[in-house]
């Protein structure tokens, strides 16, 4: 056992102590090491927020829920900044149109001299709108290979941003009708699943070709195979899309 010990005792203080070189080393370069250090940091922490969104993206495609807001990476309010319409002035006018009639008519608003608070405020409308109903949107997408864009569009326009009495007193956002008579429902959530029954049936089966990313093919072929007797309904759509950059949510 005392052989053990010595041996040990020996061993240990014959050991080679740390090359003053890399010490030498560390301190010459310890800037850069200090960089490619922080770089590798910022790459990470960027790599988990990327997954972050991703898996953030899959609870909104699988959710059904209505009322919640997408995460802001996205849609932000912000992004509907495209909104270029001229300055109209600051009269209003008389022709008794509204607002969101001259949201998607710009000229109009000019020639008019319609508010340009007005507008912004109607606007602003149809963000929120976009807010709430985006996750829906994003399920009936994925199981109905419609673009959310072009839902989302849809349930703006009809519903004449949100303002329709149909909307009021039935939750019905795409003037859906049955037997003559609009339909009521107990939730926005189940008119949209109705509306996405409709444009998933054989009368529109010729647009299941078209691809999630073309709103622009989706509105000419809805307007084409008669969805709408509105004679600006596929302009309309494109309007609303581009307005409120929609399209965004095909992309991903």
């Amino acid at each position: 056992m005392a052989r053990y010990y010595s041996t040990y005792g020996t061993m240990a203080a014959t050991a080679p102590a740390p090359k003053k070189g890399i010490i030498e080393w560390i301190g010459k370069y310890w800037f850069q090491i200090f960089l490619v250090l922080l770089c590798l940091h910022v790459f990470l922490q960027k790599d988990i927020s990327i997954r972050v969104n991703m898996r953030s993206l899959g609870s909104a495609l699988e959710s059904g829920m209505e009322g919640k807001a997408l995460p802001a990476s996205l849609y932000s309010a912000a992004s509907a900044s495209t909104f270029s319409l001229m300055d109209p002035g600051a009269g209003k006018g008389a022709s008794g149109a509204s607002a969101f009639y001259y949201l998607l008519n710009p000229k109009a608003a000019k020639k008019d001299e319609i508010p340009r608070d007005m507008l912004e405020q109607e606007l602003d409308r149809s963000r929120k709108l976009v807010e709430r109903f985006a996750r829906v949107a994003l399920t009936e997408r994925s199981k109905f290979h419609i673009p959310a864009a072009i839902l989302l569009a849809q349930a703006i326009l009809a519903s004449e941003n949100g303002q329709s009495p149909l909307v009021k007193d039935g939750n019905n956002y795409f003037a859906l009708t049955k037997e003559g008579e609009y339909r009521r429902f107990q939730s926005a959530w189940e008119g949209f699943r109705e509306h996405s029954k409709v444009m998933g049936g054989e009368e529109y089966k010729a647009l299941q070709k078209i691809p999630l990313t073309d709103y622009k093919g989706w509105a000419k072929g809805l307007q084409e195979s008669g969805f709408s007797a509105e004679r600006d309904y596929a302009k309309n759509l494109v309007r609303i899309v581009e307005l409120l950059d929609l399209d965004q949510f095909d992309k991903v």
